[in-house]
């Protein structure tokens, strides 16, 4: 049995609501229900189990959109106090602060990268170049790390019970890992907030095999779940929509920069 393994990435959602309407997430998506800000205290003790057997060399804090979250700066900092120096932390946020960058200067220094969403409503308030102008002033300001992620084609999400063998596409964010309040990951945000209503018992009987209990697992069981295909992928149409709002073909691209860059 493995001592530890290595955890590439670990997410955690702060919320499950956004202050965008995005047509590709999961956050403002017609199958969310139920909005809630979740109380940074219910990941403090699945944190502290899982790094018994794994250590985690980035965690991002997702949303919704984190920032709109009421208590967001105690949230980072409380998840910052659990992880080690080591475990890199980043959020995502969708920017509608800009050009306001100072509003959350607190949270900005706590974080060691500030990852930015480029998304189609941010876009219709300002242009890319001031996009990056102001994450380049928080660079040199907080003197942490900043990425720009940018990718005009979303997928739009749809639910089947068509078997994974029969699919033609696959989601593209294949390693995503997410820790919920309740102590389990999962291998995909947008699966664990799909409602009961909205699909089949299959569905939600194939979902189980996606979830990993923190609290009861191991080395062993936890890499052998991270080796085992996430089912939900088969649940993505895989179909993709180009947004009018960028201006530029790239498919998909990424900007990072470390804080000692000018």
């Amino acid at each position: 049995m493995p001592n530890k393994v290595s955890l590439k990435r670990l997410d955690i959602y702060s919320n499950n609501t956004c202050n965008f309407s995005c047509a590709n997430c999961s956050g403002y998506c017609p199958q969310q229900y139920g909005q809630e800000n979740y109380n940074v205290d219910g990941f403090v003790e699945p944190l502290s189990h899982i790094q018994t057997y794994a250590t985690i060399d980035r965690l991002y804090i997702y949303g919704g959109e984190p920032t709109i979250h009421p208590d967001i700066e105690n949230f980072v900092r409380t998840v910052k106090q659990n992880i080690p120096d080591s475990t890199t932390l980043e959020m995502i946020t969708n920017g509608w602060w800009m050009p306001n960058e100072d509003r959350f200067q607190h949270i900005w220094s706590m974080l060691d990268t500030l990852g930015q969403g480029i998304h189609p409503e941010l876009l219709a308030r300002m242009s890319l170049d001031d996009i990056r102008a102001c994450m380049k002033r928080i660079r040199q300001k907080y003197q942490i790390g900043t990425a720009l992620y940018i990718d005009p084609r979303f997928a739009l999400y749809g639910f089947t019970d068509i078997p994974v063998q029969k699919k033609t596409q696959r989601c593209r964010f294949d390693k995503c890992t997410m820790l919920m309040p309740n102590g389990q990951l999962s291998r995909c945000g947008i699966l664990c907030n799909v409602p009961e209503h909205m699909t089949s018992r299959i569905f939600h009987k194939t979902r189980k095999k996606a979830y990993f209990d923190v609290a009861t697992g191991n080395a062993e069981t936890l890499s052998q779940w991270l080796k085992t295909p996430a089912e939900c992928c088969q649940y993505c149409t895989g179909d993709q929509i180009f947004v009018p709002h960028f201006s530029y073909e790239q498919k998909h691209t990424q900007e990072r920069h470390s804080s000692d860059e000018i």
